[in-house]
Protein backbone atom coordinates (compact mmCIF):
# COMPACT_ATOMS: atom_id res chain seq x y z
CA UNK A 1 0.00 0.00 0.00
CA UNK A 2 2.98 2.45 0.55
CA UNK A 3 3.52 3.42 -2.93
CA UNK A 4 -0.40 4.06 -3.82
CA UNK A 5 -0.41 6.12 -0.26
CA UNK A 6 2.44 7.97 -1.34
CA UNK A 7 0.78 8.46 -5.24
CA UNK A 8 -1.55 10.33 -2.56
CA UNK A 9 0.87 12.84 -1.29
CA UNK A 10 0.22 10.82 2.18
CA UNK A 11 2.66 8.60 4.11
CA UNK A 12 1.28 4.94 5.61
CA UNK A 13 2.75 4.19 8.71
CA UNK A 14 2.18 0.99 9.75
CA UNK A 15 3.45 -0.99 13.03
CA UNK A 16 3.40 -4.16 14.60
CA UNK A 17 3.36 -3.64 18.17
CA UNK A 18 2.61 -7.55 19.70
CA UNK A 19 4.59 -8.48 22.25
CA UNK A 20 5.18 -12.37 22.49
CA UNK A 21 3.20 -14.27 25.11
CA UNK A 22 1.70 -11.54 26.32
CA UNK A 23 -1.62 -9.80 25.78
CA UNK A 24 -2.59 -6.34 25.59
CA UNK A 25 -3.62 -4.96 28.86
CA UNK A 26 -0.34 -3.81 30.18
CA UNK A 27 0.51 -1.55 26.69
CA UNK A 28 -3.92 -0.94 26.09
CA UNK A 29 -3.50 1.16 29.67
CA UNK A 30 -1.62 3.91 28.09
CA UNK A 31 -2.78 3.28 24.57
CA UNK A 32 -2.64 6.63 23.73
CA UNK A 33 1.17 7.02 24.26
CA UNK A 34 2.55 3.45 23.64
CA UNK A 35 -0.07 2.47 20.40
CA UNK A 36 0.11 6.00 19.48
CA UNK A 37 -2.34 8.00 17.52
CA UNK A 38 -4.14 5.33 14.64
CA UNK A 39 -6.60 5.82 11.87
CA UNK A 40 -7.10 2.12 12.26
CA UNK A 41 -6.49 -0.56 15.40
CA UNK A 42 -6.15 -4.04 14.73
CA UNK A 43 -6.63 -6.41 17.26
CA UNK A 44 -5.08 -9.79 17.17
CA UNK A 45 -4.35 -11.27 20.24
CA UNK A 46 -6.96 -14.26 20.51
CA UNK A 47 -3.96 -16.70 21.50
CA UNK A 48 -2.89 -15.17 24.57
CA UNK A 49 -6.45 -13.16 25.41
CA UNK A 50 -9.43 -14.97 25.69
CA UNK A 51 -10.88 -12.63 28.32
CA UNK A 52 -13.60 -10.80 27.05
CA UNK A 53 -12.69 -8.20 30.00
CA UNK A 54 -8.95 -7.73 28.41
CA UNK A 55 -9.96 -6.88 25.06
CA UNK A 56 -12.82 -4.37 26.30
CA UNK A 57 -10.27 -2.75 28.05
CA UNK A 58 -8.36 -2.60 24.46
CA UNK A 59 -10.86 -1.43 22.54
CA UNK A 60 -12.17 1.42 24.60
CA UNK A 61 -8.87 2.63 25.25
CA UNK A 62 -8.73 2.75 21.69
CA UNK A 63 -11.29 4.98 20.98
CA UNK A 64 -10.93 7.60 23.98
CA UNK A 65 -7.06 7.63 23.89
CA UNK A 66 -5.56 9.07 21.10
CA UNK A 67 -6.23 12.56 18.70
CA UNK A 68 -8.41 10.54 16.43
CA UNK A 69 -10.88 7.76 17.20
CA UNK A 70 -10.09 4.85 14.65
CA UNK A 71 -11.69 2.33 13.20
CA UNK A 72 -11.21 -1.47 14.78
CA UNK A 73 -10.65 -3.69 13.03
CA UNK A 74 -10.72 -7.67 14.72
CA UNK A 75 -8.34 -10.82 13.25
CA UNK A 76 -10.29 -13.48 14.92
CA UNK A 77 -11.21 -14.21 18.60
CA UNK A 78 -12.78 -10.51 19.29
CA UNK A 79 -15.83 -9.89 17.54
CA UNK A 80 -18.33 -9.90 20.18
CA UNK A 81 -16.54 -7.15 22.23
CA UNK A 82 -16.44 -5.31 18.76
CA UNK A 83 -20.18 -5.77 17.91
CA UNK A 84 -20.71 -4.44 21.67
CA UNK A 85 -19.34 -1.30 20.89
CA UNK A 86 -20.99 -0.96 17.53
CA UNK A 87 -24.01 -0.89 19.07
CA UNK A 88 -23.53 0.57 22.52
CA UNK A 89 -21.30 3.83 21.29
CA UNK A 90 -21.45 3.66 17.48
CA UNK A 91 -17.91 2.48 17.12
CA UNK A 92 -16.94 1.65 13.66
CA UNK A 93 -15.58 -1.79 13.36
CA UNK A 94 -15.01 -4.42 11.10
CA UNK A 95 -12.92 -7.83 10.74
CA UNK A 96 -10.81 -10.35 8.71
CA UNK A 97 -11.25 -14.10 8.22
CA UNK A 98 -8.36 -16.60 9.29
CA UNK A 99 -8.92 -18.47 6.12
CA UNK A 100 -5.63 -17.72 4.14
CA UNK A 101 -5.70 -17.24 0.25
CA UNK A 102 -2.11 -18.66 -1.05
CA UNK A 103 -0.89 -17.24 -4.66
CA UNK A 104 -1.03 -18.44 -7.62
CA UNK A 105 1.78 -18.44 -9.90
CA UNK A 106 1.66 -19.17 -13.47
CA UNK A 107 5.05 -20.82 -14.36
CA UNK A 108 6.41 -20.96 -10.36
CA UNK A 109 6.05 -24.13 -8.41
CA UNK A 110 5.52 -23.46 -4.47
CA UNK A 111 5.43 -26.55 -1.46
CA UNK A 112 3.31 -23.61 0.89
CA UNK A 113 3.62 -26.81 3.43
CA UNK A 114 7.32 -27.24 3.33
CA UNK A 115 8.41 -23.94 2.71
CA UNK A 116 5.69 -22.25 5.02
CA UNK A 117 8.66 -19.82 6.68
CA UNK A 118 10.69 -18.32 3.71
CA UNK A 119 12.80 -15.67 6.04
CA UNK A 120 16.91 -16.19 7.44
CA UNK A 121 18.43 -14.49 9.58
CA UNK A 122 21.26 -12.82 7.65
CA UNK A 123 22.61 -12.89 4.02
CA UNK A 124 25.46 -12.35 2.86
CA UNK A 125 26.70 -8.52 2.18
CA UNK A 126 29.49 -7.09 1.28
CA UNK A 127 29.53 -3.67 3.42
CA UNK A 128 28.64 -5.87 7.24
CA UNK A 129 30.07 -9.14 8.29
CA UNK A 130 28.88 -10.38 11.93
CA UNK A 131 29.69 -13.48 13.69
CA UNK A 132 27.60 -16.60 14.45
CA UNK A 133 24.20 -15.99 13.13
CA UNK A 134 21.71 -18.57 13.31
CA UNK A 135 20.03 -20.74 9.86
CA UNK A 136 16.43 -19.43 10.72
CA UNK A 137 14.25 -17.21 13.15
CA UNK A 138 13.55 -18.74 16.03
CA UNK A 139 9.64 -19.98 16.83
CA UNK A 140 9.27 -22.04 13.65
CA UNK A 141 7.06 -24.38 15.28
CA UNK A 142 4.59 -26.12 12.60
CA UNK A 143 1.33 -24.53 14.18
CA UNK A 144 2.48 -21.07 13.88
CA UNK A 145 0.79 -19.96 10.26
CA UNK A 146 3.99 -19.21 8.73
CA UNK A 147 5.01 -16.18 5.74
CA UNK A 148 2.84 -16.85 3.10
CA UNK A 149 -0.32 -16.74 5.56
CA UNK A 150 1.05 -13.98 6.83
CA UNK A 151 1.42 -12.23 3.77
CA UNK A 152 -2.32 -13.88 2.57
CA UNK A 153 -3.56 -11.83 5.80
CA UNK A 154 -1.83 -8.57 5.45
CA UNK A 155 -3.18 -8.85 1.10
CA UNK A 156 -6.52 -8.95 2.76
CA UNK A 157 -6.11 -6.05 5.04
CA UNK A 158 -4.63 -4.23 1.61
CA UNK A 159 -7.67 -5.12 -0.52
CA UNK A 160 -9.76 -3.42 2.35
CA UNK A 161 -8.42 -0.35 2.63
CA UNK A 162 -7.80 -0.23 -1.22
CA UNK A 163 -11.82 -0.78 -1.65
CA UNK A 164 -12.35 1.89 1.17
CA UNK A 165 -10.10 4.78 -0.89
CA UNK A 166 -12.28 3.64 -4.00
CA UNK A 167 -15.26 4.43 -2.36
CA UNK A 168 -14.00 7.87 -0.91
CA UNK A 169 -12.57 8.76 -4.44
CA UNK A 170 -16.13 7.84 -5.95
CA UNK A 171 -17.56 9.97 -2.80
CA UNK A 172 -15.08 12.80 -4.03
CA UNK A 173 -15.94 13.10 -7.54
CA UNK A 174 -19.38 13.18 -6.83
CA UNK A 175 -19.79 15.34 -4.41
CA UNK A 176 -17.05 18.21 -6.72
CA UNK A 177 -19.29 17.34 -9.66
CA UNK A 178 -22.41 18.71 -7.52
CA UNK A 179 -20.75 21.42 -4.57
CA UNK A 180 -17.72 22.53 -6.51
CA UNK A 181 -13.97 22.33 -5.15
CA UNK A 182 -12.72 22.75 -2.26
CA UNK A 183 -14.83 20.19 -1.19
CA UNK A 184 -17.24 21.08 1.44
CA UNK A 185 -16.25 19.64 5.00
CA UNK A 186 -19.49 18.02 5.77
CA UNK A 187 -17.67 15.15 3.06
CA UNK A 188 -14.46 15.03 5.08
CA UNK A 189 -14.74 16.53 8.44
CA UNK A 190 -15.34 13.61 11.42
CA UNK A 191 -15.01 15.52 14.26
CA UNK A 192 -19.12 15.59 15.06
CA UNK A 193 -19.56 11.99 14.85
CA UNK A 194 -16.08 11.20 16.57
CA UNK A 195 -16.94 13.26 19.73
CA UNK A 196 -20.64 11.21 19.80
CA UNK A 197 -18.41 8.63 20.20
CA UNK A 198 -16.29 9.00 22.40
CA UNK A 199 -19.34 10.79 24.47
CA UNK A 200 -20.81 7.85 24.43
CA UNK A 201 -17.97 5.66 26.44
CA UNK A 202 -17.17 8.62 28.72
CA UNK A 203 -21.24 8.92 29.79
CA UNK A 204 -21.25 4.71 30.14
CA UNK A 205 -21.88 3.19 33.37
CA UNK A 206 -18.05 2.16 34.05
CA UNK A 207 -18.77 -0.80 36.68
CA UNK A 208 -21.53 -2.40 33.83
CA UNK A 209 -18.95 -2.61 31.03
CA UNK A 210 -16.57 -5.85 30.75
CA UNK A 211 -13.74 -3.38 31.15
CA UNK A 212 -15.22 -2.11 34.99
CA UNK A 213 -15.36 -5.99 35.23
CA UNK A 214 -11.70 -6.38 35.01
CA UNK A 215 -11.04 -3.04 37.16
CA UNK A 216 -13.84 -3.53 40.17
CA UNK A 217 -11.05 -1.22 42.29
CA UNK A 218 -11.25 1.24 39.62
CA UNK A 219 -13.67 1.61 36.72
CA UNK A 220 -12.63 4.76 36.07
CA UNK A 221 -9.84 3.20 33.87
CA UNK A 222 -13.07 2.55 31.42
CA UNK A 223 -14.07 6.30 30.99
CA UNK A 224 -11.06 8.82 31.13
CA UNK A 225 -8.28 8.40 28.26
CA UNK A 226 -5.33 7.34 30.33
CA UNK A 227 -1.43 7.91 29.27
CA UNK A 228 1.79 6.27 30.51
CA UNK A 229 5.47 5.28 29.34
CA UNK A 230 6.91 2.06 29.47
CA UNK A 231 10.88 0.46 29.40
CA UNK A 232 9.29 -2.64 27.06
CA UNK A 233 8.86 -2.67 23.21
CA UNK A 234 7.90 -2.16 20.67
CA UNK A 235 6.51 0.75 21.37
CA UNK A 236 5.45 4.48 19.51
CA UNK A 237 8.11 7.05 19.57
CA UNK A 238 10.16 4.94 21.46
CA UNK A 239 12.58 8.22 22.74
CA UNK A 240 9.41 9.97 24.20
CA UNK A 241 7.43 7.26 25.64
CA UNK A 242 9.91 5.13 28.11
CA UNK A 243 9.43 5.62 31.65
CA UNK A 244 12.96 7.48 31.04
CA UNK A 245 11.61 10.11 29.50
CA UNK A 246 9.87 11.08 32.04
CA UNK A 247 12.48 10.90 35.01
CA UNK A 248 13.80 14.10 36.75
CA UNK A 249 17.61 13.94 36.87
CA UNK A 250 19.07 13.60 40.21
CA UNK A 251 20.85 16.72 42.19
CA UNK A 252 24.53 15.26 40.31
CA UNK A 253 22.73 15.28 37.03
CA UNK A 254 22.42 11.82 36.58
CA UNK A 255 19.12 10.37 34.68
CA UNK A 256 18.87 6.65 34.89
CA UNK A 257 20.28 4.88 31.18
CA UNK A 258 20.60 1.90 29.24
CA UNK A 259 22.71 -0.88 30.99
CA UNK A 260 24.94 -2.70 29.30
CA UNK A 261 23.30 -2.08 25.77
CA UNK A 262 25.36 -3.01 23.02
CA UNK A 263 26.56 -0.77 19.33
CA UNK A 264 24.44 -1.21 16.59
CA UNK A 265 26.21 -3.68 14.11
CA UNK A 266 24.58 -1.73 10.90
CA UNK A 267 22.02 0.98 10.08
CA UNK A 268 19.68 1.54 7.53
CA UNK A 269 16.55 -0.83 6.18
CA UNK A 270 17.24 -4.57 5.72
CA UNK A 271 17.71 -5.63 2.08
CA UNK A 272 14.70 -8.47 0.37
CA UNK A 273 15.33 -11.65 1.53
CA UNK A 274 16.00 -13.82 -2.06
CA UNK A 275 13.66 -16.00 -1.03
CA UNK A 276 10.82 -13.74 -0.63
CA UNK A 277 11.54 -11.92 -4.27
CA UNK A 278 8.67 -12.59 -6.45
CA UNK A 279 9.94 -15.27 -8.74
CA UNK A 280 10.95 -14.21 -12.53
CA UNK A 281 8.09 -13.98 -14.83
CA UNK A 282 5.06 -13.71 -11.98
CA UNK A 283 3.37 -10.71 -11.17
CA UNK A 284 4.75 -7.98 -8.97
CA UNK A 285 2.46 -6.21 -7.27
CA UNK A 286 4.40 -3.64 -5.56
CA UNK A 287 6.50 -2.89 -8.86
CA UNK A 288 3.48 -2.19 -10.47
CA UNK A 289 2.13 0.13 -7.64
CA UNK A 290 5.62 1.40 -8.35
CA UNK A 291 5.83 2.23 -11.64
CA UNK A 292 3.54 4.94 -12.39
CA UNK A 293 5.22 8.26 -13.34
CA UNK A 294 6.72 10.73 -10.53
CA UNK A 295 4.40 12.95 -9.39
CA UNK A 296 7.89 15.52 -8.48
CA UNK A 297 9.69 15.58 -5.65
CA UNK A 298 7.82 18.74 -4.12
CA UNK A 299 5.15 16.33 -3.01
CA UNK A 300 7.01 13.13 -2.53
CA UNK A 301 8.77 12.40 0.75
CA UNK A 302 10.06 9.58 2.12
CA UNK A 303 8.41 6.95 4.83
CA UNK A 304 11.82 7.59 6.93
CA UNK A 305 11.85 11.44 7.14
CA UNK A 306 8.37 11.70 8.07
CA UNK A 307 8.03 9.06 10.53
CA UNK A 308 10.88 10.68 12.52
CA UNK A 309 10.50 13.91 12.07
CA UNK A 310 6.94 13.99 13.84
CA UNK A 311 8.84 12.82 16.75
CA UNK A 312 9.15 16.34 18.81
CA UNK A 313 11.73 17.04 21.79
CA UNK A 314 10.60 16.21 24.98
CA UNK A 315 9.62 18.93 27.46
CA UNK A 316 10.73 18.45 31.22
CA UNK A 317 8.47 20.04 33.70
CA UNK A 318 10.39 22.07 36.20
CA UNK A 319 8.95 22.01 39.61
CA UNK A 320 10.10 22.64 43.38
CA UNK A 321 10.02 19.19 45.48
CA UNK A 322 11.12 18.45 48.87
CA UNK A 323 11.91 15.24 47.69
CA UNK A 324 15.47 14.74 45.87
CA UNK A 325 15.78 12.52 42.92
CA UNK A 326 18.04 9.12 43.63
CA UNK A 327 21.16 8.27 41.49
CA UNK A 328 20.37 4.44 41.61
CA UNK A 329 17.57 3.22 39.48
CA UNK A 330 18.41 2.12 35.58
CA UNK A 331 17.16 0.07 32.64
CA UNK A 332 17.73 -3.35 32.25
CA UNK A 333 17.02 -5.67 29.67
CA UNK A 334 15.66 -2.51 26.34
CA UNK A 335 17.50 -3.05 23.34
CA UNK A 336 19.20 -0.87 21.59
CA UNK A 337 18.32 0.95 18.91
CA UNK A 338 15.16 2.25 17.76
CA UNK A 339 12.30 -0.19 18.39
CA UNK A 340 9.04 1.02 17.28
CA UNK A 341 8.14 -1.77 15.44
CA UNK A 342 7.77 -0.04 11.94
CA UNK A 343 9.77 -1.32 9.10
CA UNK A 344 11.81 1.28 9.49
CA UNK A 345 13.09 0.39 12.91
CA UNK A 346 16.76 -0.24 13.44
CA UNK A 347 16.18 -2.39 17.01
CA UNK A 348 18.44 -5.13 19.09
CA UNK A 349 21.19 -5.42 15.93
CA UNK A 350 23.39 -5.55 18.91
CA UNK A 351 26.73 -7.78 17.95
CA UNK A 352 25.75 -10.82 20.29
CA UNK A 353 22.21 -10.89 18.33
CA UNK A 354 22.55 -14.28 16.27
CA UNK A 355 19.60 -13.18 14.52
CA UNK A 356 20.25 -9.59 12.92
CA UNK A 357 17.42 -9.40 9.88
CA UNK A 358 15.03 -10.94 12.36
CA UNK A 359 13.85 -7.33 12.96
CA UNK A 360 13.10 -8.45 16.42
CA UNK A 361 11.87 -5.26 18.59
CA UNK A 362 9.31 -7.70 21.42
CA UNK A 363 11.62 -6.97 24.48
CA UNK A 364 10.88 -6.36 28.24
CA UNK A 365 12.94 -3.68 29.61
CA UNK A 366 12.49 -2.33 33.03
CA UNK A 367 13.41 0.39 35.31
CA UNK A 368 15.03 -1.10 38.10
CA UNK A 369 15.68 0.10 42.16
CA UNK A 370 16.79 -1.28 45.15
CA UNK A 371 17.52 -0.24 48.57
CA UNK A 372 20.21 1.99 47.76
CA UNK A 373 18.49 3.50 44.69
CA UNK A 374 16.96 6.68 46.53
CA UNK A 375 13.88 8.57 45.14
CA UNK A 376 12.60 7.90 41.49
CA UNK A 377 10.80 11.03 40.31
CA UNK A 378 8.19 11.16 37.33
CA UNK A 379 7.39 14.48 36.16
CA UNK A 380 3.51 13.87 34.73
CA UNK A 381 2.04 16.84 32.60
CA UNK A 382 -1.70 17.91 32.61
CA UNK A 383 -2.79 15.53 35.09
CA UNK A 384 -7.06 15.52 35.86
CA UNK A 385 -7.92 12.84 37.27
CA UNK A 386 -5.41 11.62 40.10
CA UNK A 387 -4.77 8.53 38.49
CA UNK A 388 -1.20 6.89 39.05
CA UNK A 389 -0.74 3.28 38.54
CA UNK A 390 1.93 0.69 37.79
CA UNK A 391 2.75 -2.61 36.26
CA UNK A 392 5.77 -3.85 38.70
CA UNK A 393 7.90 -6.91 39.03
CA UNK A 394 8.90 -7.21 42.93
CA UNK A 395 10.45 -10.45 42.22
CA UNK A 396 13.83 -9.88 40.81
CA UNK A 397 17.04 -11.45 42.10
CA UNK A 398 18.59 -9.95 45.09
CA UNK A 399 21.96 -7.55 44.21
CA UNK A 400 20.23 -7.61 40.39
CA UNK A 401 20.47 -3.40 40.00
CA UNK A 402 23.74 -3.23 38.37
CA UNK A 403 23.83 0.35 39.19
CA UNK A 404 24.16 0.11 42.79
CA UNK A 405 27.07 -2.52 42.55
CA UNK A 406 29.53 -1.74 44.95
CA UNK A 407 27.59 0.88 46.62
CA UNK A 408 27.08 0.41 50.71
CA UNK A 409 24.81 3.61 51.43
CA UNK A 410 21.74 5.03 49.82
CA UNK A 411 23.03 7.53 46.33
CA UNK A 412 26.29 5.97 47.18
CA UNK A 413 27.15 8.33 50.21
CA UNK A 414 25.90 11.33 48.54
CA UNK A 415 24.34 14.09 51.06
CA UNK A 416 20.41 14.10 51.68
CA UNK A 417 19.48 14.88 55.30
CA UNK A 418 16.00 14.01 54.78
CA UNK A 419 14.60 11.12 57.09
CA UNK A 420 14.82 7.49 55.74
CA UNK A 421 12.67 4.98 56.40
CA UNK A 422 13.43 1.72 57.12
CA UNK A 423 12.60 -1.84 55.84
CA UNK A 424 14.59 -5.06 55.45
CA UNK A 425 15.50 -7.17 52.57
CA UNK A 426 12.13 -9.02 50.76
CA UNK A 427 10.84 -11.46 50.30
CA UNK A 428 8.19 -9.05 51.53
CA UNK A 429 8.90 -9.49 55.25
CA UNK A 430 6.49 -7.40 57.80
CA UNK A 431 8.89 -4.80 57.97
CA UNK A 432 8.74 -4.29 54.33
CA UNK A 433 8.10 -1.48 53.32
CA UNK A 434 7.58 1.18 49.73
CA UNK A 435 6.78 4.56 49.99
CA UNK A 436 5.04 7.22 47.11
CA UNK A 437 5.27 11.26 47.02
CA UNK A 438 3.44 13.14 45.23
CA UNK A 439 4.50 17.21 44.60
CA UNK A 440 7.53 16.51 47.08
CA UNK A 441 5.33 15.35 49.74
CA UNK A 442 4.58 11.16 51.28
CA UNK A 443 1.27 10.47 51.06
CA UNK A 444 1.88 6.53 51.62
CA UNK A 445 4.27 4.74 53.07
CA UNK A 446 3.17 1.02 52.91
CA UNK A 447 4.03 -1.94 54.75
CA UNK A 448 4.13 -5.49 52.97
CA UNK A 449 0.21 -5.84 53.07
CA UNK A 450 -0.77 -3.03 52.72
CA UNK A 451 1.25 -2.65 49.75
CA UNK A 452 0.05 -5.85 48.26
CA UNK A 453 -3.86 -4.28 48.48
CA UNK A 454 -3.12 -1.83 46.49
CA UNK A 455 -2.04 -4.15 43.60
CA UNK A 456 -4.20 -6.59 41.29
CA UNK A 457 -3.13 -9.07 39.51
CA UNK A 458 -5.45 -8.47 35.83
CA UNK A 459 -4.62 -11.23 33.65
CA UNK A 460 -1.41 -13.39 32.29
CA UNK A 461 2.05 -11.67 33.97
CA UNK A 462 -0.05 -8.71 34.47
CA UNK A 463 0.58 -7.38 38.25
CA UNK A 464 -0.41 -3.55 38.51
CA UNK A 465 -0.88 -1.26 41.20
CA UNK A 466 -2.70 1.63 42.18
CA UNK A 467 -0.08 3.67 43.80
CA UNK A 468 -2.31 7.17 43.97
CA UNK A 469 -6.16 8.06 43.53
CA UNK A 470 -6.91 11.61 44.59
CA UNK A 471 -10.68 11.83 43.78
CA UNK A 472 -10.54 15.46 44.85
CA UNK A 473 -8.35 16.33 41.86
CA UNK A 474 -10.72 15.01 39.28
CA UNK A 475 -13.57 16.97 40.84
CA UNK A 476 -11.64 20.34 40.17
CA UNK A 477 -11.57 19.39 36.18
CA UNK A 478 -8.40 21.01 36.10
CA UNK A 479 -5.17 20.05 34.68
CA UNK A 480 -1.81 20.26 36.54
CA UNK A 481 1.73 19.17 35.97
CA UNK A 482 2.50 16.44 39.23
CA UNK A 483 5.24 15.05 40.47
CA UNK A 484 5.23 11.54 41.17
CA UNK A 485 8.17 9.88 43.81
CA UNK A 486 8.65 6.34 44.18
CA UNK A 487 11.33 4.64 46.83
CA UNK A 488 11.74 1.26 48.62
CA UNK A 489 12.63 1.43 52.06
CA UNK A 490 16.64 1.86 53.43
CA UNK A 491 17.66 -0.61 55.00
CA UNK A 492 16.58 -3.47 52.40
CA UNK A 493 20.20 -2.86 50.82
CA UNK A 494 20.55 -3.65 47.59
CA UNK A 495 18.89 -7.35 48.84
CA UNK A 496 15.31 -5.19 48.58
CA UNK A 497 14.56 -5.25 44.73
CA UNK A 498 11.77 -3.51 43.04
CA UNK A 499 11.60 -2.99 39.02
CA UNK A 500 9.29 -1.07 37.07
CA UNK A 501 7.91 -1.52 33.34
CA UNK A 502 4.76 0.31 33.14
CA UNK A 503 3.32 3.22 34.27
CA UNK A 504 -0.03 4.98 33.72
CA UNK A 505 -1.63 8.45 35.10
CA UNK A 506 -4.77 10.14 34.06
Amino acid sequence: MEPVFDRLGMVLVSANLAQGGMGTLQSALAGGSIYGDADFMLWDSSMTEKDSRAQDTFMRQALLAGQRVPILLDMGGGKDTLDKLHQEVGAHVGGLTNVALLPKFKHTTIDFDEKKYNAACWIDRVDVHPDGQNPSYGGQASWHPGNWIHQSSARKITLLFLHALDEAFTTWEEAASKDGNPLDGKYWHLHTEEEAVRDALRLANATATECGNLFEFLPKVCTIPMRGATEWSPRNDPDHTSIRSLVKSSPIGYVPGLIDVQEQVYRGRDPVFPSQRVPKGEVDVAAIARSLPPRGSSVSRSLSSLARGRHHRHRRIETTSNILPGDGWSVHGHPGGYCDGTSNAECNRGSSFNCLMSGHNDARGVMRGDGLSGWLVLQLKDVTEGIFMARMEDWHNYNSNLRTEGWAEVNNGRVDERRRLKAPPPPHPPEFRFEVAVNGVIVSSWNSTEYKEQCHVLSYNNFICLLWHDEDRALRKEREDVEIAMRLGVDGGRNAMMAISHIYYA
